[in-house]
């Protein structure tokens, strides 16, 4: 209690008072309570509950040629039932995610070195997570670069953090294990993006990822190489905007973690995501968008089910958290969204997206549900999201709330291991501080 009462004030002192130029602070204190009730998950408890807690202060100080920063996550839960699906992607204890150098080179390259977060492109492959509780954390380098006529080129070569502790009781007791970052798992690429093409602009990137089996962490060994072809044309009020972006992934994997497995499978897997909307001049700034998302699934010989590596789905797909049931694999969907902005202290969102899987022989999303026969069909069921966020104090303090509904389909409620519980519902309300 002591150390919350601390964060809090933290966050509500003024800047001016804490901080001054060359030095800069930046704070977060975000609570949420969530609630899910008919889970998917064949194994867990059919009704789960938790409040997650997630405080985020960070520096940065500016030393001329040289800024050196640093930021602490502190993420934990509590009061969540033991049979739950509650992971490092909730509860990660006061772990320092960033510890940087980053340098200037010239007028239009930047250099850095350390522990960070990455954020890059489309966020489908590798991102610095909002919604979840936790994020991922990168050892490496990164080199940025931009041209005269407005082109930006994103290089980096990192080690990925593997998040600790990931035992059950050491998640439940939230203990202080610092995440550790292995020569044994490389993840390196780079993003390309073009200057403005029509209304919008073009990005090609190249992610790697280089696994093997290291002392504490077996893998599945994957050796994955994913290029990526994006356009997109942001909204804009009274215009149509929309995007493109195709994703395909090979190279090498094996089935399981196992010691004994040294069979590598070739890797053949791919995603899309298409989208059109419309931004309305009209009170509200209605926006109306349709898109649809596919991805590949389905192992044997050959590997087809679609990693996506290191990046968010919450933003195009399904929420995490409790519910956490959409990622891209095995995927085939579509999504109707409107969206609306009252005013600049109130947004939100409703949306339908039916689901179905497109090798009905494999386990759908994150739900562990299978049916190898293919005898319980294809279709997944029908999600309905609602979302609404309201500034209390602009830029200080919001609040938000939202529900998902999944309508579940035939999948889901016959396959051989689909829990009967009936459809899940999904709520949250969520308080956050932000300096």
């Amino acid at each position: 209690m002591k150390r919350l009462l601390l964060i809090v004030a933290l966050l509500l002192v003024p800047a001016a008072a804490r901080a001054e130029e060359p030095l800069r602070w930046w704070g977060e204190l975000r609570i949420r309570g969530e609630a899910l009730g008919g889970q998917f998950r064949p194994g867990l408890s059919p009704d789960a509950e938790g409040l997650f807690l997630r405080t985020i202060i960070g520096a940065e100080y500016d030393a001329g040629p040289l800024r050196i920063g640093g930021e602490i996550w502190d993420s934990r839960a509590y009061f969540y039932p033991r049979r739950s699906s509650v992971s490092t992607s909730e509860v990660n204890a006061l772990e320092p995610v960033q510890l940087y150098i980053a340098s200037d080179v010239s007028s239009r390259a930047r250099l850095l070195l350390g522990r960070f977060t990455l954020d890059l492109g489309s966020r489908r492959l590798t991102a610095r997570q909002i919604f979840r509780n936790t994020t991922n954390v990168f050892t490496g380098a990164q080199l940025d670069l931009k041209s005269k006529a407005g082109d930006a080129l994103t290089l980096f070569w990192t080690l990925p953090d593997t998040r600790l502790p990931d035992d059950a009781q050491g998640l439940r007791d939230a203990g202080v294990v610092l995440d550790r970052a292995r020569f044994n798992t490389q993840f390196f690429g780079g993003v390309l993006r073009t200057r403005a093409f029509g209304p919008g602009h073009v990005e090609v990137a190249l992610f790697a990822l280089d696994e093997r089996d290291s002392p504490g962490l077996a893998t599945r060994d994957r050796r994955l190489w994913t290029p990526e072809l994006r356009y997109v044309a942001p909204p804009r009020a009274g215009k149509w905007d929309g995007e493109l972006d195709l994703i395909w992934q090979g190279g090498k994997t094996r089935a399981t973690t196992l010691d004994s497995d040294r069979t590598d499978v070739p890797v053949d897997a791919w995603t899309v995501h298409a989208e059109l909307g419309h931004s309305f001049p009209a009170p509200w700034h209605p926006r109306l968008s349709a898109s649809f998302d596919a991805a590949s699934g389905g192992v044997g010989r050959v590997w087809r089910r679609f990693d996506p590596l290191f990046g968010a789905a919450e933003f195009d797909l399904s929420l995490s958290g409790l519910y956490a049931l959409l990622r891209r694999d095995n995927l085939l969907s579509a999504e109707a969204r409107l969206e609306l902005k009252p005013n600049p202290a109130w947004d939100g969102y409703v949306l339908v997206r039916p689901l179905w899987l497109i090798e009905p022989r494999d386990a759908f999303g994150a739900s562990g549900v299978i049916d190898t026969s293919g005898a319980s069909g294809s279709f997944a069921g029908t999600q309905v999201d609602l979302r609404a966020r309201h500034w209390i104090a602009q830029r200080h303090v919001r609040l938000a709330m939202g529900y998902s509904h999944l309508f579940k389909g035939r999948f889901l409620r016959e396959a051989p291991n689909a829990p009967r519980t009936g459809d899940t519902r999904f709520g949250y309300v969520e308080l956050t501080l932000t300096k």
